[in-house]
């Protein structure tokens, strides 16, 4: 009886245990008001926009605040191969467009044909500001997924 006990006491104790050290996953999204907080960066936003002959648009805007010296925005599409994302050919180095800014947000626009038809494409834009308020921020927004 008392070997009994004992093995439902430590099978209790292991229970409580594993239900302590189980990581749990917290959702935070924008929408509900929730967001990350970063010192150089006030917000910055990606569209992308495709043709039915196949000219993608990509417009990506960043948005400063009293913090921001300047940075760099670098945008580039990705086309859908099976559950993996990967960067197209556009031409530039590293198949990435970079524009500078200063302290003052800014707008770029940059145009492509796509290389295939039957594809899922997206575009990236990664928001690298430095500031006065510490290291540098670096912030990637993802399009809405276009099929062309």
């Amino acid at each position: 009886m008392m070997k009994k006990t004992i093995s439902l006491f430590l099978a209790a104790v292991i229970m409580s245990c594993a239900f302590l050290t189980v990581p749990m996953t917290v959702y935070a999204e924008d929408d509900i008001g929730i967001s990350p907080y970063f010192t150089n960066f006030y917000n910055g936003t990606i569209n992308f926009s495709v043709s039915t002959s196949g000219y993608a648009e990509v417009k990506a805007t960043v948005y400063t605040n009293s913090y921001t010296t300047g940075g760099t925005i670098y945008t580039y599409i990705q086309r859908k191969d099976g559950n993996t994302w990967s960067t197209i050919n556009n031409g530039q180095e590293n198949n990435q467009w970079a524009d500078t800014f200063g302290s003052s947000g800014r707008t770029v626009t940059h145009y492509m044909y796509l290389p295939s038809k039957g594809i899922s494409y997206r575009a990236v834009a990664v928001f690298y500001v430095r500031g006065t308020g510490g290291v540098a921020d670096s912030v990637v927004k993802y399009s809405v997924t276009r099929t062309f």
